[in-house]
């Protein structure tokens, strides 16, 4: 009998079950960046500050793993919108706690520190656009857009939206919900 150890199948197996965590921290940074106020526009005024994030809910699948859904604990993370120019700045950590929904289901914490972003951003009516972040399946940046679900005077809901190919044909899909109070 022959034995051998199939190290591409390893490897994608691997980095199915971290991309995840992997995405959500790099939605942290992009999802700074879209608002919606039922429907309307919103205007660059009501979004520029600085806003602490509260909360954080996620849930999605793929073709292999089945599907998943987790929040964020311990959250320290702050992101600042600027209007003249208009940028941003992302700093700050959580630890996510996801539970896997496979045959035996299983559940994981992944701390995250030190997570930072910085870029310009636009309000096109509910959405965020010009948030970059890096595709870990490709080793390469990508633009994103953010949904506002809310935009008060002291609070600001983002929905994020993620779906991609991964190599072993495999597709991700994520949506994860963030809410931030006003700083």
């Amino acid at each position: 009998m022959e034995l051998y150890f199939d190290f591409f199948t390893a490897e994608i197996n691997f980095m199915k079950l971290h991309l995840i965590p992997i995405l959500l921290a790099l939605f942290t940074i992009i999802a700074t960046t879209s608002c919606s106020k039922s429907d309307s526009d919103f205007s660059d005024s009501d979004l520029v500050g600085d806003w602490n994030m509260t909360s954080m809910t996620y849930d999605g699948g793929d073709t292999d793993i089945n599907d998943y859904s987790g929040y964020a604990k311990n959250i320290s993370y702050r992101l600042y919108f600027f209007e003249d120019p208009q940028s941003y700045q992302t700093a700050g950590g959580y630890t996510t706690v996801q539970t896997y929904n496979t045959a035996e289901p299983y559940t994981e914490e992944t701390v995250f520190s030190g997570i930072g972003g910085l870029g310009h951003w636009e309000i096109k009516g509910s959405e965020i656009e010009g948030f970059l972040y890096e595709e870990p399946a490709f080793d390469d940046w990508t633009e994103s857009t953010v949904t506002i679900v809310e935009l008060t005077e002291t609070t600001l809901e983002l929905e994020w939206n993620y779906s991609s190919a991964v190599p072993g044909n495999s597709e991700v899909n994520l949506i994860t919900k963030m809410t931030f109070d006003r700083f």
